[in-house]
Formats: structure tokens, C-alpha cells, sequence
């Protein structure tokens, strides 16, 4: 690394000028100019005009500028992504669009770093292979990612340990098995009644080679990796994979890289352990780019452009999600959505695809009274809120239609149960108070559907502290309860569709 990165947090989605991106990063505006360029060519930044920025609308290309990058006030620059991205020296840390409550006071970063520490294992765990990780397979390679490769290095030490390789040590009266030639060729038997009795035995230990080739480079990689966090500063950030240090000695007493990958290739050649494959191979991949990543032009990253998925896959997962494989299934219930039925020349053909919904589980209010409701919910990662007497940020009428017709298709099968039909928000930090996790803010009705006397609920504005979800899905806990006491409230208020979760 030639010097100390310049470091700087930037919001998800949020429209930066090229003069505030200079000047949050502490840059001159050539410096700046290259680090917005790389963002663009890599997908992770894109150029909007500020004048008519409509976030809602930032996948369709009439809202993406194609054009140089520019100094003008009217052009902005959104993150999509984040995580980590590390280009011309300068590390930029990009958190979700609902920490709307950051400025950049260093009094508030501790916070910061926390949350985003909770996202960034939430991806981690969701799929790391999404991360850019290129490992030798004999081929060329076209794209390299570091970060993604130091942190892979680091994750897989700290869940397996330093690779090791076994030396035959030869003990006399060891635990190991004997060793009959060596015993019968090496040592005195006495005969007793024409049979021989060996008082000595020559056993076999398998003892790990501490000073074995491999399991030295490995230490010395490793160390490396933990010293290339440190330098960009994100140890905090990545607290699971603390810094260690376990040898002084730099990569060139192994050789010149050609000599290791040489090494390398012979050690992946003999060995048959899968695991310790794909260890030799990433290790070789180190070897192979570590020059590439110390020019000035490098580009690498950690984290996610989608993290609705992740949001999506984490909601199902801490609400007990019982719709897989297109199909219910809770241990009681077990049916199929419907597919669409075409009449074509004469013809009757089903559809291939088929409704599948985000979440359907089921919630016991009650388990004396046998009080029971079918949950519809939908992981939805949008920012919603109020401007000029309309709502903003919401998510579209395909998907309010499918959350009523998903209650519609299930109805016959669940009988007479009580429902409760959602969409699950992130919601703002500066929209919940201390110590509250759940707030239902109102609810979409459509035509009749969801109206008092239909037969359809209302789809409940469900807002959600994403801290709450993180932390579920992370540690693999359910968030049930959660949901329960929030039902319960429904239940209880003056909303004139409360009746919708009443027990009848």
C-alpha cells in the first residue's frame, strides 16, 4: 500500500456532487475525478441529474447520465452499493439509505461502525460467494478483487486454523500402530517356547511438520491479510476477523512469486483434501496479484448492490418462512400456489412460473384459546415516507396487487383462520425511539380489497429497526415475538380495520 488511504462514509443512494466528493474525502478535484470514475466503471456509483433525482426511478436508464465526469452542481453521484470499496488510495465506507441520522461528527461514528458492522455480516452470511473471489484454476483471470480475497483468507483461519501437513515420526513404545519390520529388523526378541517376545516395539506417530513449507507461507499470508485491514482501517468494521500475527518473516524468504506459485501447484497436485485445495488455490491467487493490487490504479470491494435480497432472504429467515420450494409447508399445511391456465388455438397449457410469495408462516397469539394467524408478509427494502401529501419511496401497485392475491389463492386452504397481510420496512433511524423495534404505521387497501366487509385484509405498513433483523438472522434467532406483540396492538387500537386480528 503506498500510504495512508484516505477514508470517508458515504450513504447509500444519496446524490453527491464531484465537489463534495473531494471534499469529504479530503482530495483535489483530479484525485476526486479519478475515484468517481472508477465508482462509475465498476457499477458502484452512478451519475443522476440532481434537478429531477427520483430515487424510485434510478433503474431505468432515462435517469442514469452517461456522460464525463463533471463539475457542474446539476450532476450527482449515487452509491449504489454497500460495504467497503477501496480505489486511489481512498477507502470509502457505504452504509444502507435508512441511517438517515449520521452526519460527520466523529461523535457519532461509534454508532455507525456498529450498524454497518451488522449489515456487513448479515451479507457475509447471506452469500459470500457474491463476493468477487477468483482462485487458481489454471486459467487466466480478468478480474481480481483484494478485499474480497483478504477476507476470505482471514475467515477461512480463523474457522479452520493454520494448514498443517503430517511428518512419520518413528517412537519406541509409543501409541501409534507398530511398525513390524522395523521391530523384527531393529530390536532383540527373547524366545519363550519357541515363540519370539518383543520387548521393544517401534510404532508410528503422524506428528504436524512445524516447519513444513506450506504451513509457514500460510502464517506468513495470513499475517499479511490481518496487517492489509489495519492499514485501511477497517478492523473495526470486520471485528470478527481480529488482527493477529503470528510470524515476523515477509513473503520473499519463501521465493520469488514464480518459485511459490511453482510450489503451489505441486502441493495442489498431491493433495486430495477438498478444503485444503481450495486453501492452495486462494493462497496462489495471493501470490499471483499481490503486485497488481499495490499499483495506484487497483479496485477492490466487499459488500453488496442488492441488498434488498438480503434484506428479503434475512426477513424470511428470523420470521420462520414455511414457503419453499414452491410449496407450504409447516407440518400441517402442505399446498401449491396456483399457476395461470392459458387457452391457446383451442389448447388448454399451464404457465411454468407461479405465484411465490416473500414469507408465509403462521403466529400463535394465544395457544389456550387455539388463537392462531396466517402471516403473509413481504420483505420490502424501500424507504417510505410522506412529501406534499403523497407518499414516497413505496413500493408499486404489481406489488400491493400480488401481496391481496397471494391472501385470495391461499384462502380455501387455511379455512377460517385470522390473517395478517404485510409489507416489512426498514425503517429510518430517526422514525423509531429508544427501545422500540416495531412500528405499524397504516396500511394499502385497493378497490374493495382490504376494505371493511371484503373478505381480503389490509396489507399492514410494517417498519422494522433493521438492527432488530440483522442481529436475528446473524445468530439465527426468530423475531415471532416480535411480530406478536405487534399484532397485539392492531388488536387493541382504534383502527377502524383492528377487528381484522380480533378473535371471533
Amino acid at each position: 500500500m503506498p500510504k495512508t488511504p484516505k477514508s470517508a462514509y458515504f450513504r447509500e443512494m444519496h446524490p453527491y456532487s464531484l465537489e463534495e466528493f473531494w471534499s469529504v474525502l479530503g482530495l483535489n478535484m483530479d484525485s476526486a475525478k479519478k475515484v468517481v470514475s472508477a465508482l462509475k466503471r465498476s457499477g458502484v456509483a452512478k451519475a443522476v441529474n440532481r434537478k429531477n433525482f427520483d430515487l424510485d426511478r434510478l433503474t431505468e436508464e432515462s435517469e442514469v447520465i452517461a456522460e464525463e465526469i463533471s463539475e457542474n452542481s446539476d450532476i450527482a453521484y449515487v452509491m449504489n452499493y454497500v460495504g467497503v470499496v477501496y480505489t486511489e488510495n481512498c477507502v470509502l465506507k457505504c452504509y444502507p439509505k435508512y441511517i438517515d441520522n449520521y452526519s460527520n461528527d466523529p461523535k457519532d461514528e461509534p454508532g455507525l461502525v456498529k450498524e454497518l458492522r451488522s449489515v456487513l455480516k448479515a451479507i457475509q452470511k447471506h452469500n459470500d460467494k457474491v463476493q468477487s473471489i477468483h482462485l487458481y484454476n489454471g486459467e487466466e483471470r480478468s478480474t481480481f478483487n483484494m478485499l474480497g480475497l483478504v477476507l476470505h483468507i482471514l475467515h477461512d483461519y480463523y474457522e479452520n486454523g493454520i494448514y498443517t501437513n503430517y511428518q512419520e515420526v518413528i517412537e519406541t513404545n509409543g501409541e501409534g500402530e507398530i511398525d513390524w519390520d522395523r521391530t523384527i529388523n531393529e530390536t532383540f526378541a527373547y524366545l519363550k517356547d519357541n515363540r519370539p517376545y518383543y520387548l521393544e516395539l517401534k510404532t508410528i506417530a503422524n506428528q504436524t511438520d512445524d516447519f513444513d513449507y506450506f504451513k509457514r507461507l500460510h502464517e506468513c499470508i495470513v499475517t499479511e491479510c490481518s496487517k492489509y485491514l489495519e492499514d485501511l482501517g477497517l478492523t473495526e468494521l470486520f471485528d470478527d476477523v481480529p488482527f493477529v500475527q503470528l510470524t515476523e518473516a515477509s513473503l520473499d524468504v519463501f521465493g520469488d512469486p514464480d518459485y511459490i506459485k511453482y510450489r503451489l501447484e505441486r502441493e495442489i497436485a498431491s493433495q486430495f483434501v477438498t478444503r485444503k485445495q481450495m486453501l492452495l488455490k486462494t493462497l496462489y491467487t495471493y501470490v499471483a496479484e499481490k503486485k497488481t493490487d499495490e499499483q495506484e490504479d487497483s479496485f477492490s470491494l466487499w459488500g453488496t448492490n442488492s441488498l434488498n435480497l438480503v434484506w428479503e432472504h434475512a426477513c424470511g429467515e428470523v420470521f420462520d418462512n414455511h414457503f419453499h420450494d414452491d410449496r407450504y409447508r409447516d407440518g400441517v399445511l402442505d399446498f401449491t400456489l396456483p399457476r395461470p391456465q392459458w387457452l391457446l388455438d383451442g389448447s388448454a397449457m399451464s404457465c411454468a412460473s407461479r405465484l411465490i410469495p416473500d414469507i408465509m408462516t403462521t403466529c400463535v397469539m394465544d395457544a389456550e384459546k387455539d388463537d392462531e394467524v396466517f402471516c403473509i408478509l413481504d420483505g420490502k427494502y424501500y424507504i417510505v415516507q410522506k412529501k406534499n401529501n403523497s407518499v414516497v419511496g413505496n413500493p408499486g401497485v404489481q406489488d400491493v396487487v400480488k401481496q391481496f392475491v397471494y391472501h385470495r389463492a391461499i384462502r380455501d386452504h387455511i379455512g377460517v383462520r385470522q390473517v395478517f397481510n404485510a409489507f416489512l420496512f426498514p425503517c429510518l433511524n430517526s422514525e423509531l425511539n429508544e427501545g422500540e423495534d416495531f412500528l405499524i404505521r397504516g396500511n394499502v387497501t385497493m378497490m374493495d380489497w382490504g376494505t371493511k366487509g371484503n373478505e381480503l385484509v389490509p396489507i399492514y405498513l410494517t417498519f422494522i429497526r433493521p438492527e432488530l433483523v440483522w442481529n436475528s438472522y446473524i445468530h439465527s434467532e426468530s423475531c415471532k415475538n416480535d411480530l406478536i406483540t405487534a399484532m397485539r396492538k392492531i388488536r387493541n387500537s382504534e383502527d377502524v380495520y383492528g377487528d381484522v386480528l380480533k378473535k371471533r
